[in-house]
């Protein structure tokens, strides 16, 4: 007979989930703080799991999409592409054309010295100063545009697909070139790698070794950076990472990420770009997404955290969002995708997203304001790592102790088992009273608690478990007042933060 281990009571501390979500491993072999299944959750700085918050509907219904999203600081304006018309708006509710291009292709926008500079991939490029709206080129075409060095530069031409094109020093009314052969003007072609069209520019994050700044550029599968603004001169970064549009770049935190059909790329501007989302290769694929409409991924940057949209096999839209932070290198996906992102500056960075949820109208949308997507109640879960608390043995599960906040319900899995597991709830003994609506000593009664603990019981018998925490609804919660008499913050409507496993080692049977 097999020794057996003595059945005294042990604990373990189930804690800290900023590995994120891994698709590439096998459940069983997950780092201790990955996940291998999560949807509209996502990580604090503790490294606790915490439903996301919602979209917000932000004024009147778009007559046919939302294409192109801008804040403009100089004009104090949002300009939002409608189909082929771009629009102005202080508010989504009143919106006045201030130009109506040729065709509907997906403009892009800058501030540069007072004025909204925009490039159209067909029309040209063009200056708004509030009132007038004038054409400056019909040679400089493109998708892409960024302002560096006391420049414009435009890229995305379709045909002189390799070209960035630069303004005159201080002035975007003013493009020099000469058509040829030869042809002569302020512009260069990267063709190091291959000839194919530029998707994105973007400004690099440092210095390189001598001290130059640089201007990041992409294409779908390369990566370079123009490190002189007289002559465009350029190192190219590497030859696989890339940008599958203009809009799929975000800077923050001295980082610029990328995304194109491979993954998330990130660079610090002079480094070559690494790829920041390994742990979801299995996702970026021709079975997962639709590789021919990567072209209207787009991306957008909250707090310390960017965002991207991409489309799913079967929609030709963006429909799915992955969140990554940075610094801590993590990635969980959430149920939305917008076509366009732009950061409201004048008002705390607000994001703002537009696009649609349905399939059908568009808005644009506070992202991750209230407890529900445009009223619709959203649907979360987090399934956490395999734990062997005996090893190799079997242990007996007699009480999980949860640290966390709001309601949700708990399955717990045994064994590997791809079943859903049996149903834990784990129930808010602190919700908000109303007068009369209770009697005295109930248990709904007193104010709310920013964190509680749970206890559940007798959770069964296994050699591994796994717990799955699910949650349904259009709820969010409020953090205490800052300082105790400021403002609250707005967080998601219910949060796990750890767990203390007491267990029994059953032994070898």
């Amino acid at each position: 007979m097999p020794a057996r281990t003595a059945t005294r009571l042990q604990q373990i501390q189930i804690s800290d989930f900023l590995g994120g979500l891994n698709l590439r491993s096998s459940e069983v072999e997950l780092a201790t703080n990955e996940t291998p299944d999560c949807m509209n959750i996502t990580l604090d700085e503790r490294g606790g799991v915490v439903k996301r918050l919602g979209l917000e509907r932000f004024g009147n219904a778009l007559s046919t999409g939302a294409t192109a999203l801008y804040y403009s600081g100089a004009l104090d304006d949002f300009f939002i592409q409608d189909g082929s018309a771009l629009k102005k708006t202080d508010n989504f509710t009143s919106l006045t054309t201030v130009n109506t291009f040729t065709t509907s292709a997906r403009c892009a926008m800058v501030d540069f010295n007072g004025l909204l500079v925009v490039v159209h991939p067909v029309d040209g490029v063009y200056t708004y100063n509030g009132s007038a709206f004038t054409n400056r080129s019909t040679t400089v075409k493109g998708d892409a545009i960024a302002s560096w060095q006391n420049k414009v530069w435009v890229g995305g031409d379709t045909s002189k697909k390799a070209r960035v094109w630069w303004s005159n020093a201080g002035d975007a009314t003013t493009w020099t070139y000469t058509a040829g052969p030869p042809e002569v003007g302020d512009f260069i072609d990267l063709r190091e790698v291959d000839d194919q069209i530029i998707t994105g520019l973007g400004i690099g994050q440092d210095m390189d070794v001598v001290g130059r700044p640089g201007l990041l550029v992409t294409k779908e599968h390369s990566f370079y950076r123009i490190n002189n603004s007289t002559t465009g001169a350029y190192t190219t970064l590497g030859t696989e990472a890339g940008a599958s549009s203009h809009l799929a770049i975000a800077s923050i935190g001295g980082l610029t990420a990328t995304l194109n059909r491979h993954g998330i790329w990130v660079t610090n501007g002079t480094g070559a770009p690494l790829l920041a989302s390994s742990r979801l290769t299995p996702l970026f694929t021709a079975a997962q997404l639709s590789l021919a409409d990567m072209t209207k991924c787009s991306a957008g940057t909250i707090g310390d955290r960017i965002i991207f949209s991409i489309p799913r096999t079967g929609s030709s839209r963006p429909d799915l969002t992955l969140e990554y932070h940075p610094r801590d290198g993590w990635i969980v996906p959430h149920s939305f995708g917008l076509n366009a992102y732009t950061v409201f500056t004048k008002a705390d960075d607000i994001l703002v997203g537009a696009g649609t949820l349905n399939g059908s109208n568009f808005y644009a949308f506070k992202v991750f304001k209230s407890g529900a997507d445009d009223g619709q109640a959203i649907e979360s879960r987090y399934q956490t790592r395999w734990y062997e608390f005996a090893g190799e043995n079997r242990a007996m599960l007699r009480r999980l102790m949860i640290s966390g906040r709001g309601s949700f319900d708990m399955y717990v899995r045994k064994d590997f088992s791809v079943g859903v597991g049996d149903l834990f709830q784990v129930l808010s003994q602190s919700s908000d009273a109303e007068w009369n609506a209770f009697n005295w000593n109930d248990a709904n009664w007193g104010p709310s608690m920013y964190e509680e603990q749970f206890e559940l019981y007798s959770l069964g018998h296994a050699r591994a478990f796994s717990f799955r925490l699910e949650h349904t609804g259009t709820t969010s919660a409020q953090t205490v007042p800052l300082l105790g008499d400021g403002a609250t913050t707005e967080v998601g409507g219910f949060a796990f933060y750890s767990a203390l496993a007491d267990f029994v080692n059953l032994g070898a049977n």
